[in-house]
């Protein structure tokens, strides 16, 4: 488990392995973090490792956001002809 603070957003981030997303111990660990952010006033935000691959889904969305952004600008510059 690893916290990371950020004061000046409010908020606290907690990062989690995927075995420790799946310890219900930890789940119990958590428990008084959520309070001290609470009473700090930060909100606590929990990341959870993932079961894909980062780098193929983070390319695949990369592809997929330039190509609606081509689309967007093709209709653009289609809608600016007439």
């Amino acid at each position: 488990m690893e916290l990371d603070i950020n004061k000046d957003r409010g908020i606290a981030l907690i990062w989690l392995t995927r075995e420790e997303s799946a310890d219900p111990a930890v789940s119990q660990q958590l428990k008084p973090i959520y309070a001290k952010c609470r009473v700090q006033g930060l909100m606590a935000a929990v990341m959870y490792s993932g079961k894909e691959e980062l780098y193929a889904n983070t390319r695949d969305l990369l592809v997929e956001n330039r190509r609606r952004q081509a689309e967007k600008e093709v209709r653009a510059e289609r809608e600016s002809l007439l």
